[in-house]
């Protein structure tokens, strides 16, 4: 059910509380739009600053403030509440967000992160013993191709390419399957597919990052079976 409301005219009283004091609305006020509010309620009424009201008359009247603080400090809202207390102990303080966080899905999420992080580790242990191993094998071969002078850069390259290809093809495959599994789970219960690309981009990147320092840490391995003792055979 829709109400009107009566607007108010310049040169009008009003009374700014029922009963209480009475205020002359100026001569010379202009009309104003009404904007909603983070409450997302239509708000009306009267704008007028602190110096066009007698506030020692008025009284005191209920107060509506919003602040926004620096989400990066977790503390802020504690101190805004710690100064609201000085103020009254009728006083009430509620926190606005666009978007809101339940504690559930943040530690799945933290287990989720913990759990990349591990498995990283672990392919990056493997992946470095399985290096290690193909240029033992390789030894005599190594040594023969920079003794026809075979520029190091070259091998040291084909190493990190010979490991770096593999897993971005995986990564590749991992992101689609992901998308594609997480759209028809959410499609199951009814809700729209939002991917964070952030995170994807983080994981990505993550992972091929462990492939580039697997493949630095290899390379001293590389230059010392590359010498010409290599070529001995027993």
């Amino acid at each position: 059910m829709e109400t009107s409301v009566e607007p108010i005219r310049a040169g009008e009283r009003v009374q700014l509380a029922p009963g209480g004091y009475e205020w002359m609305v100026p001569v010379d006020a202009r009309p104003a739009q009404s904007r909603v509010d983070p409450y997302g309620i239509d708000r009306f009424g009267i704008f007028a600053t602190p110096g066009a009201i007698d506030v020692d008359a008025a009284g005191r009247l209920p107060t509506t403030a919003y602040l926004q603080i620096d989400p990066g400090q977790p503390d802020a809202v504690e101190h805004v509440r710690n100064i609201l207390a000085t103020a009254g102990p009728m006083d009430l303080l509620s926190t606005l967000s666009a978007t809101t966080e339940t504690r559930q899905f943040a530690n799945v999420r933290r287990g989720l992160t913990v759990g990349i992080v591990v498995t990283l580790l672990l392919i990056a242990a493997s992946m470095l013993v399985t290096m290690l191993e193909q240029l033992r094998e390789r030894r005599r071969l190594l040594a023969m191709l920079d003794a026809f002078g075979t520029p190091r850069r070259a091998l040291g390259w084909a190493v990190v390419w010979q490991h770096l290809v593999p897993v971005l093809l995986g990564l590749v495959l991992a992101v689609v399957a992901g998308i594609g599994l997480g759209a028809v789970l959410l499609g199951v219960v009814g809700r729209d597919l939002v991917v964070s690309w952030w995170t994807v981009a983080g994981a990505s990147a993550a992972g091929a990052g462990v492939v580039l320092l697997v493949a630095a840490a290899g390379l001293p391995a590389l230059w010392r079976l590359m010498r010409a003792d290599g070529l001995r055979t027993e």
